[in-house]
């Protein structure tokens, strides 16, 4: 053990490694401010980083690199003067004053503190985080090296020479800028880390290190290669010492990519083992509530959201909110499930007030609500209430909310007032859109897409929208010739071919109500052979149009988007007007169509499909559905079972696989109830057959639990209720 140095040195030295981080190194040394020394160790930059770091006052080292984090970070400390050090990454930034750094060491007999790191996950919201606490201020000694090529830690040092006494935890927080997403890519540090990872591997004493293994699985999931990180992480639990740091979060990176992979039962299993060592860990809890979710546990999941939101220590890697707000929202979203509304918006509000500006809370809140038949201006007036002062951009996540619920007026009402924010723009556009103002939308996501700067992949959605609104428009004849301006010619052909198709089906239904009112007014049509020639003509210019003048594969794939968007944003009317024009278009759209909310319409146009023998597996999977919530659990079975032959003749997404076995499950399942009723109808006294049928239907309360039906949003939901009361109405019109 090292005799204690005397109170009085206690001399505060910074020591930042750095490599090409010039937009950050500056703000890093500003907030240090007060330090007794501080060094840059760059190794090899070429943006001009030394000579910024020297122009904040630094001393800049000159550090070769060799791939090993370690070795540089001792060098770097071989050269430094004072008592104490406190590392600091250039992407980093101290938050906690210098001054009181200070009082930490200033009579410490502890050895080294850990710090707060906290982690910035999003570019837009600076509460997104994920924390975790390490090993940053430490006294200077020769003996406490940094150990590890990545990842790199002086802990094991400090605590071989200074025993587990020696290391305290501190309140000292630190942010860090360098895991946003844009950032990792920019510096192409997947690569480097996973060069740095494997080369490890090549070393006789890491060749088996449960760490180095662990952080391959990080990066292979930080890569999107998710079967590849699940190996890496079974082989890091196989020899991974029960007390590891790093234990209790390499349970709940595996488990959540096993969720990420639809496999919840293999994610339980390593959350329950993880558990049994850190019950207290609060994301833990929340990823072991979650793979219970998925199996349809939702009471087992809400007790598991309760126990995260009771767990309040800070020593593991966690997500900000994880015993607070993000808990709470997961036992809302249960309670909604279980049909607990008050319970629910109960939670909702409980969240909001840790963050009251958390968009799932919002969201969650305003669908229980919703389903409590709130009418919509009091929901409107809670939400902006819990909300306060509206501004933009902030409040583009309460437009985001009015738009999922289907409030347009109210959304229209927020955003007009702020259009100079392009997010307040962009929902006056919605608004307009969903009221049928298509000329007035197309106008502003044209004015929108040419005076704001905005991501790729947004500016492709809102081209999308803007083609869409111009189609609707030219129907209403407000628009004839759209703005193209940020068109490109995918999205011309699209539109253009939209359009004919549009004239084509408008012709045949032009011929066809000619053909009507002769036909009503006593003229043969044998008479006028000229109208029959001109209905067939018309019909077969619809199917050549179809058919022989097919557009590009690019144009079609983007026609096949635009019915997606339409159903995702839930418009109705559109996507009716669409399915009308022949194959293939109206199995597209029957499926948008059902999604957004009128499964009437889509199961009218499916089934019309089935009898071409046109219908496709998703769309048999989606009239299974309809069957089973009618009870027809023989037809259920017989069209899904269609449904897996022929998913096994082309390739389908995973999740509607996923989804078709869990209703060919309940539908087995229902069948066996029905005939043991059957049985035990026949057989009333018989206690064997009553026991068989009441654990069946244990069987089928679990089942029905684990989710198979169509998700929906607020709006889709709202959609749904209008159509089917719509009509129930139009039937008893018509019996009357």
């Amino acid at each position: 053990m090292f005799l204690r140095r005397p109170k009085s040195a206690n001399r505060l030295g910074v020591l930042i490694l750095a490599k090409d981080e010039a937009p950050y190194i500056g703000a890093c040394i500003a907030s240090t401010i007060g330090v007794d020394e501080l060094l840059v160790a760059d190794t090899g930059s070429t943006d001009g980083t030394p000579q910024i770091a020297q122009d904040h006052g630094a001393y800049v080292l000159g550090v070769e690199w060799h791939g090993d984090f370690a070795r540089a970070r001792n060098e770097a400390l071989a050269h430094m003067t004072s008592d104490w050090v406190l590392v600091i990454d250039a992407d980093e930034r101290l938050t906690t004053p210098v001054n009181e750094v200070k009082e930490w060491i200033k009579h410490s007999n502890i050895e080294g503190y850990t710090v707060i790191i906290h982690n910035r996950l999003s570019e837009h919201h600076d509460w997104h985080t994920l924390q975790h606490r390490t090993i940053r201020l430490f006294r200077r000694r020769q003996e406490y090296q940094y150990e590890g090529k990545i990842h790199e830690d002086v802990g094991p040092a400090i605590l071989h020479h200074s025993g587990p006494t020696s290391i305290g935890n501190s309140t000292i927080q630190i942010h860090h800028l360098g895991t946003i997403a844009s950032h990792v890519h920019a510096k192409q540090k997947l690569k480097r880390n996973y060069d740095i990872l494997v080369s490890s591997l090549e070393s006789p004493h890491e060749s088996s290190d449960p760490f180095v293994l662990y952080g391959l699985g990080v990066n292979s999931t930080q890569r999107g290669e998710l079967v590849e990180a699940s190996q890496w992480f079974e082989l890091a639990r196989r020899t991974v010492p029960p007390m590891a740091a790093y234990r209790p979060t390499l349970i709940r990176d595996a488990a959540k990519v096993l969720l990420a992979r639809n496999l919840p039962h293999l994610a339980e299993e390593w959350t329950r083992d993880g558990l049994d060592s850190f019950h207290d860990y609060a994301d833990l809890q929340l990823v072991h509530g979650q793979s219970l979710e998925k199996q349809g546990l939702w009471d087992e999941a809400l007790q598991a959201y309760t126990n995260a939101s009771e767990a309040i220590s800070d020593q593991y890697v966690l997500e900000a909110g994880a015993n607070t707000y993000l808990a709470l929202t997961a036992m809302g979203n249960a309670l909604h499930v279980l049909g607990r509304y008050q319970e629910a918006a109960q939670r909702f509000n409980a969240a909001l007030r840790v963050l009251p500006h958390y968009e799932p809370a919002l969201l969650g809140l305003s669908a229980a609500l919703s389903d409590m038949e709130v009418n919509e201006e009091e929901i409107v007036a809670h939400l902006e209430q819990e909300w306060g002062a509206i501004q933009f951009p902030e409040a583009s996540a309460l437009a985001h909310v009015y738009a999922e619920a289907g409030y347009v007026s109210a959304l229209s009402k927020l955003c007009s007032a702020h259009l100079f924010a392009p997010e307040a723009m962009r929902g006056l556009a919605t608004a307009w859109l969903h009221m049928g103002r298509y000329a007035e939308a197309h106008e502003l996501l044209r004015h929108l897409l040419q005076a704001a700067r905005v991501h790729p992949e947004d500016e492709h959605r809102l081209v999308s929208l803007q083609a869409i609104c111009a189609w609707q428009a030219y129907i209403q004849g407000t628009i004839q010739v759209p703005s193209r301006d940020k068109w490109d010619n995918t999205t011309s052909e699209a539109y253009d071919w939209l359009v004919s198709l549009t004239n084509a089906y408008s012709v045949v239904r032009t011929a066809a109500s000619s053909s009507s009112i002769l036909q009503s007014s006593a003229v043969a049509v044998a008479d006028r052979p000229e109208i029959e020639s001109q209905h067939s003509h018309s019909d077969e210019a619809l199917y050549e149009l179809d058919t022989n003048q097919g557009c590009s594969l690019a144009a079609e794939q983007l026609l096949s988007e635009w019915v997606n968007l339409l159903g995702g944003e839930g418009l109705i009317g559109p996507l009716r007007q669409w399915i009308q024009y022949q194959a293939p278009w109206d199995v597209f759209c029957a499926k948008a169509l059902f999604q957004a909310g009128d499964p009437y319409t889509a199961v009218h146009y499916l089934l019309e499909a089935m009898s071409e023998q046109r219908l496709d597996a998703e769309g048999a999977v989606i009239v299974g559905e309809m069957l089973m919530n009618a009870g027809q659990w023989r037809e259920a079975v017989d069209l899904l079972e269609g449904a897996r032959r022929l998913q096994e003749q082309s390739e389908q997404s995973s999740a509607n696989t996923i989804r078709r076995d869990r209703m060919l499950a309940l539908a087995y399942l229902k069948l066996s109830e029905n005939h043991l009723m059957q049985v035990v109808s026949l057989e009333p006294d018989s206690a064997s057959w009553k026991e068989q049928l009441q654990a069946l239907q244990g069987s089928i309360a679990a089942v029905q639990r684990i989710p198979w039906q169509t998700e929906r949003t607020t709006l889709q939901r709202r959609n749904m209720r209008l159509v089917t009361k719509t009509s129930v109405i139009g039937v008893h019109d018509r019996q009357e």
